[in-house]
């Protein structure tokens, strides 16, 4: 079966990304889906309503964070051994005027969230450590933007929240 056909019968991981305004994560997000995919990664896309394209934060910047955010998910996904635990949540919502974007992973190792966001911090060893440190460097440039990391059971959670209010 190709590659294209399989990736589209997956409604699961592919039907909601239409609602993501912005053309630039909507693309990222299907890269995403076809890195799963190709990776044995269960990922699932949960967005049940149009996520507008923000105007203070710019796509690129939004694309960096959520990337970032996305590839440490993806990274911890397969570092799991057990196929089971290969799981990745995207999901994006508006709560009241606020854009909020989720990204959750199980995990194997539970990080030192204290030391998160500190340059070079990383349980995958040396060279690695500046994705978060680039992610909060860009979200606290934007006064309508917040980041979030915590763990919630077995899962490790990271929000961003942008404030549509702030942002027209």
């Amino acid at each position: 079966m190709p590659l294209q056909k399989s990736i589209f019968e997956d409604t699961q991981n592919s039907c909601g990304v239409t609602f993501l305004e912005d053309y630039i994560i909507q693309g990222m997000v299907y890269n995403y889906i076809i890195k799963a995919k190709n990776n044995n990664i269960h990922f699932c896309v949960n967005l049940v309503e149009s996520i507008p394209k923000m105007t203070g934060i710019t796509s690129l910047e939004l694309s960096r964070i959520l990337g970032i955010l996305l590839d440490n998910a993806f990274e911890a996904a397969l570092d799991n051994t057990d196929i089971e635990n290969r799981k990745v949540i995207f999901a994006a919502c508006i709560r009241n005027e606020d854009i909020i974007y989720i990204v959750k992973n199980k995990y194997g190792y539970r990080p030192d969230i204290a030391k998160l966001f500190s340059h070079d911090y990383s349980t995958k060893g040396s060279k690695h450590g500046r994705g978060l440190a680039i992610a909060k460097r860009i979200i606290d440039e934007h006064e309508e933007a917040l980041m979030n990391i915590e763990i919630q059971q077995e899962w490790f959670v990271a929000k961003v929240l942008l404030n549509n209010e702030k942002n027209n």
